[in-house]
Order: C-alpha cells, then structure tokens, then sequence
C-alpha cells in the first residue's frame, strides 16, 4: 500500500537532505531512498555545497583513500594509444569495400511509389525518376516550364508515350471543374461534396 508524505516529514527532509547521507534520511524517514529521491526531485532540493566536498558525503575526495589502488594514476596512458585503427576481431563480419546489399536496384528497374506512380531508377546510388515522366523526355525532350504530363486513360500505371499528354494549370482546372457539366450534375457533385464534408466533419 502506498505510503503518502506527511507535513512533518517533509519538514525533515527539507532541513536534513542538504546536510545528510540521503541513506540515513531514509532509514529516518522509513522511506525506500527511491522514495526520497522522488520527493528532493519534486520539493527540487540540493546537497549543500560544504557537505558536499566533506567526508562526510561519501564521495570521493583528494583525502579519500578507498578505492585507491584501482584508480588511473596522474599521467596513465591507455594501453591502446597512438594505435588509430586497432582491429580485434570482428573483421569477416563487417562489409567488404564494394559490398553490394542483398536489396540494391540496378539502374533501369521500375518500382511503385507510395503516391501511385511508377519510378524507374536511372544513376547510382538512390537517383530515381518518375517512369512517365522518363519515357516523355526519351521521346519528346525536356517538359517545358509551367506545363506538366497528364495521363489519357487516368490511369498513372500506364506510362506509355501514347497515354501522355501536356498540360497547363489553367487547362487542368478547366478539365476538372464541375462548370463544364450540365445543371443538374452539378447540383448532384455539390450535394455530394457536402455530405463527404459533413461525414468527415469538415462542415
């Protein structure tokens, strides 16, 4: 059962934690020393400085002897200095210079994006290109600036020069638009975006 933190107690560990082991507060306290951690964390309470740096903390100082054999000596120099690129083992494991990975692409293969669209790889190492975008060029040259390709069929799967075509923003918005459809399939279009808004909560 947890044991909640008294108004006394907590008197105590303010007064007592800046000065004392927190080992002994909690043997004091019948705290668990996690239990006083948490609670100095919260109160956000600090060892003082002078108990700190006496020998009484515990910690280890110029005259604390425990310990000493074992410590590095002033001027130690590690058993492995001046030897930058030391191998021990582990070299048949590690990948060899022109190590290819078991999932590389070579250069033409074609792989389906998250978008929908087709992308063939065309230079090393990770340089990839839309497919329909890489026939049109092959065959027609550089896509002009402000226009882009569009697919006759709908269909981004079929790359194929025949199903290309270019197009411009203005003559996008005017194939998309519900304008060019008569009135009665407009006000149907409407009532549909309207229920999907509704639906997703967007109205």
């Amino acid at each position: 059962m947890r044991k909640f933190w008294t108004y006394r107690e907590i008197e105590i560990l303010k007064d007592e934690y800046p000065f004392m082991q927190t080992k002994l507060i909690a043997e004091k306290l019948n705290k668990s020393i996690s239990q006083v951690y948490n609670k100095v964390f919260h109160l956000k309470l600090k060892k003082d400085d002078d108990y700190l740096n006496s020998e009484y903390s515990g910690r280890l100082t110029g005259k604390d002897t425990r310990g000493l054999k074992t410590r590095f000596k002033k001027g130690h120099k590690s058993w492995n200095k001046g030897m930058k690129g030391l191998k021990i083992g582990g070299e048949e494991t590690q990948f060899k210079i022109g190590h290819i990975p078991h999932n590389h692409r070579h250069i033409g293969s074609i792989r389906k994006n998250t978008n929908s669209y087709l992308y063939i790889k065309i230079d090393e190492p990770k340089e990839w290109m839309a497919l329909h975008q890489y026939n049109w060029i092959q065959a027609n040259g550089e896509i002009p600036e402000g226009m882009f390709l569009k697919f006759c069929d709908g269909n981004p799967l079929n790359c194929d020069v025949n199903n290309l075509y270019l197009s411009d923003r203005i003559s996008n918005m005017k194939e998309n638009t519900i304008h060019r459809y008569p009135t009665e399939l407009k006000s149907t279009i409407r009532a549909l975006g309207k229920l999907k808004r509704k639906i997703n909560g967007t109205e």
